[in-house]
């Protein structure tokens, strides 16, 4: 990842979309792990604040969502670029062996039905 770029986003944005829908609220899972190769600095919000705040302003939640989509959207186009994207094929097998529920659970998309 390169700088000015977030982390955990994509479980942010799915602990929204739960709030929203007055689901269980707990954070989804990792889809990615992220090792800094140096020095790095972070910032980090309480998630409960921050949803309060996008839901508080909407000009605020759709900045944040547009800024969300154009960092997943550049995270995607450079893992493309550098071949880390699993292709179709892992994709269908994985699908395959877990089932679509469990393949998004393992991806934290989608949370475990209690």
């Amino acid at each position: 990842i390169t700088p000015n770029h977030f982390v955990g986003e994509m479980a942010f944005l799915v602990y929204c979309q739960n709030l929203k829908k007055d689901k269980e609220t707990s954070r989804a899972r990792a889809s990615a792990n992220v090792m800094a190769d140096g020095m790095v600095r972070a910032w980090e919000w309480d998630a409960q604040q921050l949803a309060q705040m996008l839901n508080d302003d909407r000009d605020l939640s759709n900045a944040f969502t547009s800024y969300c989509s154009h960092d997943l959207r550049a995270k995607l186009l450079s893992a493309n670029a550098h071949g880390d994207v699993k292709s179709r094929d892992v994709v269908e097998k994985a699908i395959k062996k877990h089932g679509t529920v469990k393949f998004l659970e393992r991806l934290g998309l989608a949370s475990p039905e209690s």
